[in-house]
C-alpha cells in the first residue's frame, strides 16, 4: 500500500537522522510496517483513502520520534531524558503494533515537554544581584536581592503565600514579565530567607516601586529572632530605594516613612525648612516641581516617630479646575488669584497625607511657610496673596 506523501516525508526525516545506537544500528524495517497495517485498517481508512486524523496521527508520531533521536545524541540533556529516548527508539523494532509506538511517543512527548519547562523555571533571565541596606539588631543584616529565574520567583511566593505562586492568570502575568524583563523584581530577606517581595517598573524614563508585599499580601515587617514584628526601619528603607534608584510614592511603607527619591541624600535631607503653624513645628522641602512636608517628625532610632505625618505634593499644570470643595474655599479666601495659577496634586495618597486644600489654607496661615515656598518674607502687615505655588 503506498503511504500517504506526507508520512513519506517524516520517515525520510526518521531515517535520515537516525542515531547510532547499541542494539538499533539502524532505523527499524517494522516500523514502517507497522505504520502500513495502521492505514490499512478499516476504522482509519473511509472513501477517500486515509482519513485525516489518522495521517495526522501517524505524522505527529513520527516527529516525536525524531525528537527522540536528537535528544538521544544531544549532550546537553539531562541523562535520564537521553535514557528514555534511546528506550523509545530500541522499542520500535520489536513493536509489532503501531498504537504501542503512538503510546510510547506520546509519553516520551510529555516528559520532554515537562522537561523543558524545568530547564525554563531555573534557567537565568538576568544577572543575579544581592547588596546589603544594613543591619538590624535582634535581626542581623537586611539584604536586597533580586529575583533571577522563575523557579526562584515560585519559591519565594510559596514561602510568603503570594499569589504569584498560585498558577492562575495573574500569578502567569508575573513569570511573564520576569521573563521579558519589563518588570524587575526583588526580595528583602534576612539571613538569606525572604520576608517581602516588591517590583520595579519604569515609566516615561523613571523608575517606580509598583508593589511591596510581605506574608500573605500584608504590610512587610521584619521578625526578630524572638518571633516579635517590627517595621523596617527607614535607614533601610532608604537604603533599598537608593539600590534601585527608584521611587514609591504609591508604597506606604515608603510614603509614612519619608522615603523619597528627592530625600535620599544627606545633603538634600538636610536642605530643609523649619515653621510653625499653629504651634506645631513642620519641617518642608521645596523642589522645582515637589514639595515634601512633615510634622511630628523623629529621626532619632530611624523609625518614624508615632503622630509623624509626610505629606508630598507634585506639580500639575492644568486649565481645570479641581472639583474640590475645600481648595475653592482657601482659593476663595487669597486675596488675589491669577489666571496662570500653577495647580498642584497629592504626590502621595496614605491617610495622614496633607491634601492641597490643606496645605493652602497652611499656607495662608503661615507667613514663615509663604516664604519657604515663594522665597519672599512679608511684612507683619501684608495680606498673603496667593497667585501660585512657585
Amino acid at each position: 500500500m503506498k503511504l500517504h506523501p506526507k508520512i513519506q516525508q517524516e520517515i525520510r526525516q526518521v531515517t535520515l537522522q537516525w542515531p547510532a545506537l547499541p542494539q538499533a544500528e539502524k532505523i527499524p524495517v517494522r516500523l514502517q510496517g507497522t505504520i502500513v497495517a495502521y492505514c490499512a485498517r478499516d476504522a482509519n481508512r473511509d472513501g477517500r483513502g486515509l482519513r485525516c486524523e489518522a495521517r495526522e496521527t501517524v505524522a505527529r508520531t513520527l516527529k516525536h520520534i525524531r525528537s527522540a533521536e536528537r535528544v538521544a545524541v544531544d549532550g546537553s540533556s539531562a541523562e535520564d531524558l537521553a535514557k528514555r529516548a534511546r528506550s523509545l527508539l530500541k522499542s520500535l523494532k520489536h513493536n509489532t503494533d503501531f498504537d504501542r509506538t503512538v503510546h510510547d511517543a506520546r509519553r516520551f512527548a510529555g516528559e520532554l515537554q515537562k522537561a523543558g519547562r524545568r530547564r525554563r523555571r531555573v534557567a537565568k533571565v538576568c544577572r543575579p544581584q544581592e547588596h546589603s541596606c544594613g543591619t538590624m539588631e535582634g535581626v542581623g543584616e537586611i539584604r536586597l536581592c533580586r529575583v533571577a529565574s522563575a523557579d526562584q520567583l515560585y519559591k519565594i511566593g510559596r514561602k510568603l503565600r503570594l499569589c504569584v505562586a498560585k498558577g492562575d492568570r495573574m500569578s502567569r502575568e508575573y513569570f511573564s514579565d520576569l521573563r521579558t524583563q519589563e518588570v524587575e523584581l526583588w526580595t528583602v530577606c534576612k539571613c538569606s530567607a525572604p520576608f517581602a517581595l516588591l517590583s520595579v517598573s519604569e515609566e516615561d524614563g523613571s523608575r517606580f516601586v509598583t508593589e511591596f508585599q510581605g506574608f500573605d499580601n500584608s504590610e512587610p515587617a521584619v521578625t526578630d529572632e524572638d518571633g516579635r514584628h517590627h517595621e523596617i526601619p527607614r535607614q533601610i528603607l532608604r537604603k533599598v530605594l537608593g539600590l534601585l534608584n527608584a521611587d514609591a510614592p504609591d508604597i506606604e511603607c515608603f510614603t509614612r516613612a519619608g522615603v523619597f527619591r528627592s530625600l535620599l541624600s544627606d545633603a538634600a535631607l538636610g536642605a530643609h525648612a523649619e515653621v510653625c503653624i499653629y504651634g506645631e513645628r513642620w519641617r518642608v522641602w521645596k523642589f522645582p516641581d515637589e514639595i515634601i512636608m512633615v510634622s511630628g517628625y523623629g529621626f532619632a532610632d530611624g523609625h518614624h516617630a508615632i503622630g509623624e505625618r509626610w505629606s508630598r505634593f507634585i506639580r500639575k499644570a492644568s486649565d481645570t479646575r479641581p472639583a474640590m470643595t475645600r481648595l475653592r474655599r482657601a482659593r476663595h479666601r487669597a486675596r488675589r488669584i491669577g489666571p496662570d495659577l500653577v495647580r498642584w496634586q497629592e504626590g502621595v495618597s496614605h491617610d495622614d497625607a496633607l491634601d492641597v486644600g490643606s496645605l493652602l489654607e497652611l499656607v495662608l496661615a503661615s507667613r514663615d511657610l509663604h516664604a519657604v515656598l515663594y522665597g519672599v518674607n512679608l511684612p507683619q502687615s501684608a495680606p498673603v496673596h496667593i497667585q501660585g505655588l512657585p
